[in-house]
């Protein structure tokens, strides 16, 4: 599978397509629109459930962020969900945030919502439909925090293992890596 961002010529909107052969560049499928709306979307990103499901995310230039989903290999995507709680503040930058781990989908952003200057926030779905209550991740918030990104451990022993790392600004001289971890599946 494969999805990105692409420009139709007036806007640009998050595309899927598949392709049998990784090597053979002609093997791709005609290309799916997974999203259409009057204002532009970026910053997609890609997870693929343990039963096939296939959920795409994605920032719209508003600053909200929206999950859709496949269940018939991107043939056909159901209505978008916002996942962001505040409207307008959220972005992703260029990151890996999106993931499926431990029977959940998961995904992580950037928001102003309390100072315009970027928190960490993460949200969780095991329908990929229905989201919780943001959660803030970072323990400062001075400064920037930034393009988040999201991984879920495999295997027995770290299965509902989630792992978020993030540019950070707080000592207003160099960024720094920050992060965080979750060991039941994103609960706290």
């Amino acid at each position: 599978y494969i999805a990105w961002t692409g420009w139709d010529g007036s806007q640009s909107d998050p595309y899927f397509a598949t392709n049998s052969d990784v090597f053979g560049a002609n093997n791709f499928s005609t290309a799916v629109k997974v999203h259409s709306s009057p204002g532009q979307d970026d910053s997609t990103a890609m997870a693929v459930g343990s039963d096939g499901t296939i959920y795409l995310a994605w920032e719209s230039f508003g600053g909200d962020m929206y999950v859709s989903k496949s269940t018939d290999v991107g043939a056909t995507w159901n209505n978008p969900t916002r996942v962001n709680d505040v409207v307008g503040k959220a972005s992703v930058g260029i990151s890996t945030f999106l993931a499926w781990g431990g029977g959940k989908l998961h995904i992580v952003w950037s928001d102003e919502r309390d100072d315009g200057e970027g928190d960490i926030y993460y949200d969780s779905s095991v329908d990929g439909v229905s989201f919780g209550a943001d959660v803030l991740l970072n323990d400062s918030t001075y400064r920037y925090q930034e393009d988040p990104s999201v991984a879920v451990g495999g295997g027995p022993t770290c299965a509902d293992t989630v792992y978020v790392v993030w540019q950070d600004f707080r000592s207003n001289k160099s960024y720094d890596v920050y992060g965080t971890r979750s060991t039941n599946g994103g609960a706290n």
